[in-house]
């Protein structure tokens, strides 16, 4: 079975962020569940001093990710909790499912809509078909933030180490283009 598939996106790190209006607060993009989730929106709160816009508070709670956690495939969970509480406040380590999820429930509790998205990122590209095959070790987690102007813009607490969609130019693979795999698949235009 083969797919061709083009796409696109957007990340947090390339919008410019001194205009950014917050998408529509859709409720289906803020709703959180459970104890694990009113003890992350405590954990958010206090994270916060002074910051009073959406940006800001989006700023903190990157930084908060980059200080407090780092990337591994192993986890150990030896008191059997629930997964997500494990990764944020025990273990502090995790893949990159534990990190979109984490993300996405601080961001909601805070009222910014977000959503978890999974795919690939990487790939190997194959010059004979001129095609990225992807392969289970490409697949990848993330988040995303919903902006007027821009629609579903990509936010990835994934830190270097792990895949990342920040970072596909170290894809580990030296024939990995980024502009190229960007252009895969693209129509070409007749002269």
């Amino acid at each position: 079975v083969s797919y061709r598939l083009t796409s696109a996106y957007t990340t947090y790190a390339d919008i410019d962020k001194r205009n950014l209006v917050i998408g529509k607060k859709s409720k289906k993009y803020l709703s959180t569940l459970g104890e694990v989730s009113k003890k992350i929106k405590a954990t958010t709160e206090s994270i916060f001093k002074n910051e009073q816009s959406d940006i800001e508070k989006i700023e903190s709670i990157l930084y908060y990710f980059r200080q407090n956690f780092h990337y591994s495939l192993i986890t150990q969970n030896t008191q059997d909790i629930d997964p997500l509480e494990n990764f944020f406040y025990y273990e502090k380590s995790g893949h990159c499912e534990l990190f979109a999820t984490a993300l996405v429930m601080m961001l909601r509790s805070v009222g910014i809509p977000s959503r978890i998205c999974v795919g690939y990122c990487g790939g190997q590209f194959n010059k004979n078909l001129n095609t990225y095959i992807f392969y289970k070790d490409d697949a990848h987690a993330w988040a995303e933030i919903y902006f007027e102007g821009y629609g579903w813009v990509v936010i990835d607490s994934t830190p270097t180490g792990g895949p990342s969609v920040n970072n596909l130019e170290n894809s580990g693979d030296p024939e990995f283009d980024a502009n190229k795999f960007l252009e895969v698949g693209k129509k070409k235009k007749k002269a």
